[in-house]
């Protein structure tokens, strides 16, 4: 079995950006909600055990610049596992490619003012870290996106070595009103496990229980894409019982006690 990952030498970076200047730009107020629940999961010692020296959260910055620079660095300290998590205003450009919106981004200028992903996937691919994970909690207005995209998110977000998971190729249903819908029910899979399964949850793991919950409510339904591991993808870490039922693998996370048992996919803890 693989050594236990030591989050001591993973690195997180946790984005939200709830307001905009814009008014054609659709606002995420759930989105700090959405940061503060992914915060918690990673650094509960019961769940992904992250220590919280590993984790970095940035709300509301209007410093494209700034915030490239913080993902960078953490992206070169990062030699475990490198998790990258937004929630708040997707920006599809005109070239089709996407646009994280930050707190003074503009749609005219929003290559400019936001953080365009190609910025953010070429960070990620310069990462040692053995274990990639970006999730994207993507919210999209009609105003922005007339229509459906010709490409799907998770393949205009494919990175090598790395898995994504996307909300939404629309718009990210916010759902509920301290938090959006597809953090919430991430967040909630990760404490409640998926009945049957390993005790160690992966991202694969998480996928399907994640999918069926949002459908069951009628939400837009998520996608993921890994090239790293065919099938069976890692995943930033799925929260379980106590430290003691952590599995020694590269998965970023053990799950709870009604959590599946441990798959080849990676996960948010060890």
């Amino acid at each position: 079995m693989p050594d236990p990952v030591n989050h001591a030498r993973s690195r997180a970076l946790l984005v939200a950006t709830t307001v905009s200047p814009d008014p054609v730009i659709a606002t995420m107020p759930a989105a700090a909600g959405s940061l503060a629940g992914m915060r918690e999961v990673l650094t509960d010692p019961a769940l992904c055990g992250w220590p919280g020296t590993s984790v970095t959260s940035v709300q509301d910055t209007s410093d494209p610049r700034a915030l490239l620079h913080t993902l960078r660095t953490l992206a070169g300290e990062a030699e475990e596992i490198l998790l990258v998590y937004f929630a708040g205003p997707g920006i599809l450009l005109s070239h089709s490619q996407l646009c994280l919106g930050l707190a003074g981004t503009r749609l005219h200028d929003a290559e400019d003012g936001g953080l365009p992903y190609a910025q953010v996937r070429s960070a990620v691919l310069k990462s040692h870290a053995r274990l990639k994970v970006v999730i994207l909690d993507c919210s999209y207005s009609g105003r922005v996106i007339p229509g459906p995209p010709a490409i799907g998110v998770a393949e205009l977000t494919s990175i090598s070595e790395t898995y994504v998971l996307t909300a939404s190729d629309r718009e990210a249903d916010l759902g509920h009103a301290n938090v959006s819908a597809f953090t919430a029910e991430l967040v909630a899979t990760i404490r409640a496990g998926v009945p049957g399964g390993p005790p160690a949850l992966t991202l694969d793991d998480l996928y399907p229980r994640l999918a069926g919950r949002l459908r069951q409510e009628g939400r837009s339904a998520p996608n993921r894409e890994s090239k790293a591991w065919p099938g069976n993808a890692p995943s930033p870490g799925t929260p379980g019982t106590a430290p003691r039922h952590r599995p020694t693998t590269t998965r970023c996370c053990p799950a709870g006690p009604r959590s599946a048992a441990a798959g080849s996919s990676p996960s948010l803890a060890a």
